[in-house]
């Protein structure tokens, strides 16, 4: 039909099709609000029955006490958690995020665990809210599916431990949405993954390498998939002064201990650069397979520990998902679709 016969649409039927669209987006959102509070739940649940049976802090989690205690004194806290290998973990961020709900609550060792709940509860709410930024309510539910099957596998009492190898689990992923935004130039973004990779490469130092790696693949895909609007590819100026800023913060107590103090980022380089301890090698890849198994930890089965073993898993899993995942990312760069910086994170 010739443009000048064809039948132009009225502003009424313009503003229902609208009407429509926003009903949509607002059940939309609300399903996702529904979906992300079924996975807060467990957790505030789980922290009020943890204190209603009267707990008390022992082994590490009692140290831990005792170090945000020493935030108001003269021997405040410059390091993370001491570690068995000589060294103490990168930064004091777990002691500091604490403290607050620790003064407030008169000293109760209880209260550490609603604030962990709580500050746990914060980070899936805001890995809803990036995941509904870059793919609406289909990646809110994917992402949602993965969070609850952590729970499963984890059981809801770990997310509310303030150990520090369970406290960086959360925040990692908000990390790698974070990061993922930033690869695609949501510079809103850019301050939550600098804060977000800070805490969890000070909470334990594993984290440090899985960080780094991600934010060297952030840079690498930046700088060569440039925008033909020059505008969009510098971050704005607010942006890298925000993110600055809160790394600065949060790195301060670091940079204090590394030229006043015990010198422990040097300490962890010493360690990892010339270490004599014996490496387990490529038993790691069959560890790790073991993990990422049907029946492994992370759905829920069985994990067999034994303090200073090494358990022999099969390859088979992790070989598979690898490959998978390769299959996804060379997909995606074909179709040069967005999510590809996701995939190779």
């Amino acid at each position: 039909m010739p443009r000048a016969l064809a039948p132009r649409r009225t502003n009424d039927a313009v503003d229902r099709d609208d009407a429509v669209a926003d009903r949509r987006r607002r059940a939309a959102a609300a399903l996702a609000i529904l979906l992300v509070a079924m996975v807060v739940a467990p957790l505030l649940v789980t922290a009020s029955g943890v204190i209603d049976a009267g707990w008390v802090p022992s082994g590490d989690e009692a140290v831990i006490v005792t170090r945000v205690d020493d935030i108001a004194s003269s021997d405040a806290p410059l390091v993370g958690a001491y570690s068995t290998r000589g060294f103490s973990h990168p930064g004091p961020i777990l002691y500091y995020a604490l403290a607050v709900p620790h003064w407030l609550s008169g000293g109760n060792p209880s209260a550490l665990l609603a604030a962990t709940a709580l500050i746990n509860a914060a980070a899936v709410a805001a890995i809803g809210w990036v995941a509904w930024r870059r793919g609406g309510l289909g990646l809110v539910t994917v992402t949602v599916v993965g969070l609850a099957l952590l729970e499963h596998g984890l059981r809801p009492d770990t997310l509310v431990w303030f150990w520090n190898p369970f406290a960086p689990l959360l925040p990692y992923v908000l990390f790698l949405l974070a990061a993922w935004s930033v690869a695609v130039r949501d510079w809103r973004l850019l301050p939550v993954a600098v804060a977000m990779g800070s805490v969890v490469a000070q909470l334990h130092v594993t984290y440090v390498p899985l960080t780094g790696a991600a934010a060297v693949v952030v840079g690498v895909w930046l700088a060569t998939h440039r925008r033909r609007a020059p505008d969009t590819d510098r971050a704005p100026r607010h942006a890298l002064v925000l993110a600055g800023a809160v790394g600065l913060a949060l790195w301060l107590p670091v940079l204090v201990d590394l030229v006043a103090g015990r010198h422990n980022l040097l300490r962890i380089v010493a360690y990892f650069a010339l270490g004599r301890g014996e490496s387990i090698g490529t038993d790691g890849l069959g560890i790790l397979g073991r993990h990422l198994g049907p029946t492994g930890p992370w759905a829920g089965g069985a994990e067999q520990v034994l303090f200073g073993s090494v358990l022999p898993g099969s390859t088979m899993p992790l070989t598979g998902a690898v490959a998978a995942l390769g299959v996804l990312t060379v997909a995606a760069a074909r179709r040069r679709h967005v999510a590809t910086p996701l995939l190779l994170l």
